[in-house]
């Protein structure tokens, strides 16, 4: 199994694209979910970086 170190680092190694955890609602690009020892289950919405966009 590979960790990442953070919910950007599991999406680049997921889909290899580096997102940012801001931007507008038609950039959303994945949804993850994590959790860190002894907390409770958190979710971040990533976003396509604004000089990605197409």
């Amino acid at each position: 199994m590979d960790s990442a170190s953070s919910p950007e680092d599991a999406a680049r190694k997921a889909i290899d694209e580096v997102l940012v955890r801001s931007g507008r609602r038609s950039d959303l690009r994945v949804r993850v979910y994590y959790q860190y020892p002894d907390q409770a289950l958190s979710m971040v919405r990533l976003y396509a970086k604004a000089i990605d966009r197409d």
